[in-house]
């Protein structure tokens, strides 16, 4: 067709994860997506002796789909982009060719096929854990990036949530069908494999409502982060108390053996039995509620004496407490023991567990928050326990900028639930309420995972040096204790509900 080089909008962007490197990027979408056929030799399906292999790919340019059959065909198609990259670069005067960027659903999969045909360089990937790929680049002129983690969504509920046509089911494509480079594709086939790219490609376009490809954050809690950190820099105080507050490194670890999620479990008298005539209820918005009326830990933490914990009212403290237990039983009334076996530090052999969680243990030792010690004190009973150290810090309501994008997400996810039409505004706003909890305890210290072309290699990182570099960027403004008492909060209080129905209570 056309050869001539249409003029396409480029952009700086900020990329690289020890050093900001500048390249530039054409404002266009594309998507790449595989069709597989997998082999097993042995007939009870042996996980060491599969194999699979592509038969086709697509690939699509806003409008335009191509299809082919093999990988050759593939790099030929990418040599062909490349030049016209290369003419995009000469007439633009600049120093490399631009970035094309491709947007893959589940990039891990196709990568590691890719990866047995090209060999990335430790700069040219970026793992977020062991087979979470973020990005990828090749050939210095294309960025494959994962829009599931995008977007932490599948591609159906993605097309669902931006309106755009759902992709086609996968149930009558028949996976278990064995197609080869050579096996004709039914209509009903090709449009499948069409509908993966093309609807990928729409869902990228309404993405770009508010961003381009330069601005548009790599993970799904991104859009999140850069709401809220733009709400919280407003005041300048918050950065002063967020420095003030900063975890050491033994801190940090034990808030990390303090964090625990939501407290579920099922009532050990109504286990293994069939039930009738159950109702449920269900607490709206449980974490921005207590985001919004609970206190947290917003002074740094220092080290009380034990004296002073049993002497002294330490309500308007938040508190780590590392403590043991002996001779600790369950006396609850709800039949649902709190006490995660997950959680303890130290246990003894002499324990009962009721599906992962502590009825009765010789010993345990554990770090704990305030709130669990309260509940743990109400639930159980025991001996003697003894305290080997507390730490505390004083109680504060989080930020009002904070609290404020809470309230805007909270009330968009409301006012438009159900509204006919608002259907991609509603998820929107959904989804963004429950990512202001979740961001709050991303870890700080991130190992770093390479791929040497055929395992992942994790390498472990500098706690201290990882530590310092986040409350001195200034791109960091979440304490992670936060989050720790997100959580502690929420249990209380679904705990003073379970202690007030006792024995009905089921799950």
């Amino acid at each position: 067709g056309d050869t001539s080089t249409p003029e396409i909008p480029l952009e700086e962007q900020k990329k690289g994860r020890r050093k900001a490197q500048k390249h530039r990027i054409m404002n266009n979408y594309a998507a790449f997506d595989i069709e597989t056929s997998t082999m097993w030799m042995d007939p009870d399906h042996s996980l060491f002796d599969v194999h699979s292999y592509m038969y086709v790919w697509q690939f699509a340019i806003e409008d335009y789909t191509v299809k082919g059959r093999t990988w050759e065909q593939f790099f030929q198609f990418l040599d062909i982009l490349r030049k016209a990259l290369d003419r995009i670069r000469t007439e633009n005067k600049l120093s490399v060719n631009p970035y094309l960027v491709i947007w893959v659903h589940n990039l891990a999969y196709e990568f590691t096929f890719l990866s047995g045909l090209y060999k990335f360089t430790n700069e040219e990937t970026f793992f977020r854990d062991v087979r979470k790929l973020i990005y990828c680049r090749m050939f210095d002129s294309f960025e494959f990036r994962c829009s599931y983690i995008q977007s932490n969504l599948s591609l159906s509920a993605l097309c669902k949530q931006t309106g755009v046509k759902e992709k086609l089911s996968g149930q009558k494509y028949d996976y278990d069908k064995i197609r080869t480079p050579v096996t004709p594709l039914t209509y009903a086939e090709q449009a499948y494999c069409y509908n993966d790219v093309r609807g990928l490609c729409e869902c990228i376009a309404s993405r770009m409502r508010d961003d381009t490809l330069g601005s548009m954050p790599m993970t799904s809690t991104g859009y999140v982060r850069r709401d809220a950190r733009n709400a919280v820099i407003k005041n300048k105080k918050n950065r002063a108390i967020f420095t003030a507050a900063a975890l050491s490194p033994v801190q940090y670890l034990k808030c990390r053996e303090a964090f625990r999620g939501g407290d579920t479990h099922a009532n050990l008298r109504a286990s293994d039995q069939i039930l009738h005539d159950i109702d449920s209820y269900d607490i709206q918005s449980s974490y921005p509620a207590c985001m919004m009326i609970d206190r947290f830990p917003m002074s740094p933490f220092f080290r009380i004496k034990l004296q002073t914990f049993f002497d002294r009212d330490l309500s308007d403290y938040a508190l780590l407490i590392h403590i043991r237990y002996k001779n600790i039983r369950y006396t609850g009334r709800c039949g649902m023991p709190y006490i995660p076996l997950a959680k303890c530090k130290a246990i003894t052999r002499d324990k009962i567990i009721d599906n992962g969680r502590v009825m009765y243990a010789g010993t345990i030792e554990m770090i704990i928050t305030d709130i669990d010690y309260e509940i743990i004190k109400n639930d159980y009973e025991f001996d003697d326990f003894y305290i080997q150290q507390v730490e505390a810090a004083r109680y504060g309501y989080l930020s009002e900028e904070y609290k404020s994008v809470i309230m805007e997400y909270y009330t968009g996810k409301t006012a438009l639930k159900g509204v006919a039409g608002k259907e991609y505004e509603y998820m929107k706003s959904k989804n963004k309420l429950n990512s202001l909890y979740g961001m709050m305890c991303q870890r700080i210290d991130h190992d770093k995972v390479t791929y040497d072309g055929s395992q992942y290699v994790t390498d472990s990182c500098n706690l201290e040096k990882e530590i310092e570099k986040y409350y001195r960027s200034r791109n960091s403004f979440l304490s992670y204790q936060h989050g720790v008492w997100v959580t502690a909060h929420a249990r209380r209080r679904l705990r003073d509900m379970l202690n007030i129905i006792g024995r009905d209570v089921v799950y």
